[in-house]
């Protein structure tokens, strides 16, 4: 994009499903074009970045808090209660409500329509959680995939569960909001002959084919 926008935690109280919502679809199309081009995988991380707008957020919470109610006292070593009580932090906070509900369950819809866009079109969507110490270690991954397959139209053997043909993807970033006002057009080569990509957090790089 020639003028890429640039998302930032908490600015102007907009989020990640607020800028899903202004997804521009022939913008869309043009951006995974590109990134198909040139081997760009894509980890979503729906369950981190866009909760609560996934159908099955309250039967994930109720997972969250048995895991650590039945986990194994070797587990349990590596999450004091602190640790615990962060890992579970998100689901303390009141959802919104009202039409801002609406707008960002809007744009969770768009972005799992984005990324099944760029599957059927060669693209790889690799699921991940974004684990750290914040997360609950496993569920978030197994949850992440059944958003997948439950809401995101995907299949077990489609293209978000195998590597690419040279068995590794040259580069795997997160799609946010690539396409919503300014025109797309293709990445030129720089003189350490990468191609830049900017997301909305940050550029990344990925090898000329």
């Amino acid at each position: 994009m020639k003028t890429p926008v640039i998302y930032e935690r908490n600015q102007g109280g907009r989020n990640e499903a607020d800028m899903w919502s202004e997804m521009d679809d022939a913008r869309a199309k043009e951006m995974i074009q590109i990134l198909v081009q040139h081997n760009v995988a894509l980890t979503p991380t729906f369950r981190a970045r866009l909760s609560p707008y996934m159908k099955d957020y309250a039967q994930f919470a109720e997972e969250d808090r048995r895991f650590f109610d039945n986990a194994d006292s070797n587990l349990l070593a590596y999450y004091p209660p602190d640790r615990i009580l962060a890992a579970l932090a998100g689901y303390r906070a009141a959802p919104p409500t009202g039409a801002v509900a609406e707008k960002r369950r809007q744009g969770y819809l768009n972005a799992l329509r984005f990324h099944k866009m760029f599957a059927d079109a060669g693209g790889h969507v690799l699921p991940g959680a974004n684990t750290n110490p914040t997360r609950v270690p496993g569920n978030s991954l197994f949850q992440e995939v059944a958003i997948l397959a439950g809401e995101g139209g995907f299949t077990p053997i489609s293209r978000s569960c195998r590597a690419p043909p040279s068995g590794r993807p040259r580069h795997s970033t997160r799609a946010r909001t690539w396409a919503r006002s300014k025109p797309a057009r293709s990445p030129t080569s720089s003189s350490s002959n990468k191609i830049r990509y900017r997301t909305s957090r940050r550029i990344c790089t990925a090898p000329t084919p």
